[in-house]
């Protein structure tokens, strides 16, 4: 199933496809062949801008959204900011950006969260969480329930 696409002119290509199942995700990038590495002299390094990371905010949070269905976690944040989820149900949420980054986070259930790193608590016990993270920056949020608090 094609989830997104690219447009070019006179082309459209399958960018985030899925499987029937629903089990399996794909994203079709390409980023660099082995002349444009020659030709800068580099091996592992990309040898210019990954245009992936350079996409709209609202791409960036379409991509996401596919990826969070099953936590049901809604956001809103532009590219280089990440949710990770744990297995006691917490995530970190990363600002990898070199400036400071607004988001929104839903929070269905009205949580208080603490920041596990600092163990400060999170401000917004709302449907909708918003911050502004620093730059390379990240938040542990955990709900303040948490048995490991």
């Amino acid at each position: 199933m094609l989830l997104f696409y690219c447009k070019l002119p006179g082309k459209q290509y399958s960018f985030l496809v899925q499987n029937q199942s629903k089990n399996s995700i794909s994203i079709n990038t390409h980023t660099f062949s082995q002349a444009d590495f020659d030709a800068v002299g580099e091996v592992l390094l990309c040898p210019r801008q990954l245009g992936l990371l350079e996409v709209p905010k609202f791409w960036a949070n379409q991509i996401r959204s596919v990826f969070n269905v099953k936590e049901n976690v809604l956001w809103d944040a532009p590219t280089r900011v990440t949710i990770q989820h744990l297995s006691d149900g917490s995530f970190v949420v990363h600002n990898y950006n070199r400036e400071s980054t607004d988001i929104l986070l839903n929070n269905p259930d009205a949580y208080q969260y603490f920041d596990g790193f600092t163990n400060q608590p999170v401000s917004g016990t709302e449907s909708v969480i918003g911050l502004q993270m620093a730059p390379r920056s990240r938040i542990w949020f955990k709900p303040e329930s948490s048995e490991e608090n």
